[in-house]
């Protein structure tokens, strides 16, 4: 980048702020959570959504449909919506609306018919609320507080690897989102655009594991950490770069992209790879990044020169071309939006979420989710992969590529780096999404201090409150009276059941639990006979199981009027 903050052109920059202005609503219409139960077909879905939305009217308000697909995170201008999109531009333009203007107009039955007919898969959708984020206004929402919170961590230097990095303001910052079902949100200096550099590299290596398959990429490239700096002048034991992610495998996978093609060509390729991973949304190259890069690179070099000792390459490389190649790839352009899309589409199994093209093999993409995992941060891969626990990129610019398998791709973006090259604040937004969803690889499925996005807030509260009962059931079987207690205190009702219609007192009685079965019955007023699916009470758990102490004490138990609850 140079020195000045470089700014997208002006549709490009309205682009991102479509995207940026979801994630600044603080309240989720209740037209958002509209499923429409009543669609049983894939052709009533203009009619019911033209009766919903027009309220039973002969004329329907086009900005209230847009209103509706903005909640959910999909930008008026997706792809999915393309025609949907330029039909309503025209029928603006023939009420004498000019195409830009932002005043609401409304149609009739049968414009808006033709208007979604050739989308209508993606509206139906959109409209059944069939999206992998289901509230996806209230994810956004949380992402931004982390957004905002993660502004306050003291920021480090830009990089001072080349002039054009080391001017940029350290204190740019911003994040972006695109979940596999293409719902997009942006947050701060989203529409800077930034040099990928190190964020090339996994695209690179998924790329020529697509093109040529994974044996004969791995013929030149290892795939272990290598415990040293992205630029540290070794191989492994095979004589081969450590892994694709560092300096030496980025170089060395560079060679093996298209190596029959022109230059000029072979740039185009990558470049066009690039554009179809981040759906069309913005890609661009920074020629004075480039030239500074090829101009002050004595150690990337020195790092070519010795490999080419260790004949890490294939015979007949042009070592100062591929060098060069290697720098323009680190040098092209992008926004932490479009960044964004492409690691959705790694989230998406290489099938672009915007555009459904296949980009990448499902097996290019999980080998390079699991090099992302292991040595996506260079010296920091092991902390991050502990504390984190996904699978990311970062790149000298100040970039982050961050992935969750099957759900969403971030990018965050913040120039100043610490003397590892990684951002400093984008390491700890990171962390703050892995606090609050359940986003760490090894989160327990049940985890209840986290959310899961993909699950709306009723079912998050169905499956915390089925997990409490189970928990409750077996800290009574077990007498761990600290269990019961904390249930007791959280309000819980004492007689809630599982599945077998068995209750806490039923499993305290079973397995002679005295000190339990006294506190349900006298502390927290639960039912002295409640009956399983079996018409079984505890009494006759008891005497099932031979709890002579037990039994005594529930046919010798008399229920006092004015019970209370003394924990």
């Amino acid at each position: 980048m140079s020195g000045k903050t470089v700014k997208l052109p002006d549709e490009v920059v309205a682009k991102q702020k479509k995207v940026g202005r979801l994630g600044r609503l603080k309240r989720v219409d209740s037209m958002c959570s509209l499923v429409l139960s009543e669609i049983t077909k894939p052709t009533d879905v203009d009619d019911v959504l033209f009766d919903y939305l027009s309220e039973k009217t002969d004329l329907m308000s086009v900005q209230k449909f847009w209103n509706v697909i903005s909640c959910t995170g999909v930008l008026e201008d997706d792809p999915r919506l393309k025609d949907t999109y330029h039909k309503l531009i025209g029928a603006k333009q023939r009420l004498g609306l000019h195409h830009d203007s932002e005043a609401d107009f409304k149609i009739d039955r049968d414009t808006f018919k033709d208007s979604v007919h050739d989308n209508i898969y993606m509206v139906g959708k959109v409209f059944k609320n069939e999206l992998v984020v289901q509230e996806f206004n209230d994810f956004a929402v949380k992402v931004e507080d982390i957004f905002e919170e993660t502004k306050d961590v003291p920021v480090g230097t830009s990089c001072t690897d080349y002039p054009q990095l080391a001017r940029v303001d350290p204190n740019l910052f911003a994040v972006s989102l695109c979940t596999i079902d293409g719902q997009r949100a942006s947050f701060g200096d989203s529409d800077v655009p930034f040099t990928m550099q190190g964020l090339g590299k996994p695209l690179n290596y998924a790329v020529a594991v697509t093109e040529l398959g994974p044996k004969r990429v791995h013929e030149f490239v290892g795939q272990e950490p290598s415990g040293r700096g992205t630029a540290a002048l070794s191989v492994d034991k095979n004589r081969q770069p450590h892994n694709p992610m560092i300096n030496s495998g980025g170089i060395v996978v560079t060679t093996l992209l298209k190596p029959k093609l022109e230059w000029a060509d072979r740039f185009d390729f990558i470049f066009g790879k690039y554009k179809s991973l981040a759906g069309g949304d913005y890609v661009g190259f920074n020629n004075p990044a480039y030239l500074a890069a090829k101009g002050k690179s004595d150690r990337n070099f020195a790092l070519a020169y010795y490999m080419r000792e260790n004949k890490c390459f294939t015979p007949g490389v042009n070592l100062l071309k591929e060098l060069e190649f290697f720098f323009q790839l680190s040098s092209v352009d992008v926004t932490t939006a479009s960044m964004s899309v492409m690691a959705a589409t790694l989230a998406n199994g290489g099938i672009c979420p915007i555009t459904g093209e296949v980009c990448l093999s499902n097996e290019a993409v999980r080998n390079t989710l699991s090099l992302m995992y292991s040595c996506g941060l260079y010296d920091h891969s092991g902390q991050f992969a502990f504390t984190v626990g996904l699978p990311a990129k970062s790149g000298r610019s100040g970039g982050i590529m961050i992935v969750v398998p099957n759900v969403v791709g971030f990018c965050v973006y913040s120039p100043g780096i610490d003397d590892m090259g990684i951002s400093e604040r984008g390491v700890e937004f990171c962390r703050g999404i892995e606090r609050v969803f359940n986003f760490h690889n090894y989160d327990p499925d049940d985890s209840s201090l986290k959310i899961d996005p993909t699950k709306t807030k009723s079912k998050r509260l169905n499956k915390a409150s089925a997990d409490c009962v189970v928990a409750l059931l077996f800290g009574a079987a077990l007498g761990d009276i600290k269990v019961v207690r904390k249930y007791v205190l959280s309000g819980m009702d004492m007689n809630r059941a599982d599945y077998d219609g068995r209750t806490a007192l039923h499993l305290a009685a079973a397995e002679g639990q005295l000190q339990i079965v006294k506190m349900l019955l006298e502390q927290c007023n639960a039912s002295i006979d409640p009956k399983d699916r079996w018409d079984q009470t505890p009494l006759d758990d008891a005497q099932k199981h031979n709890q002579l102490e037990v039994v005594s004490y529930l046919k010798n138990y008399k229920p006092k009027q004015d019970s209370v609850r003394r924990l």
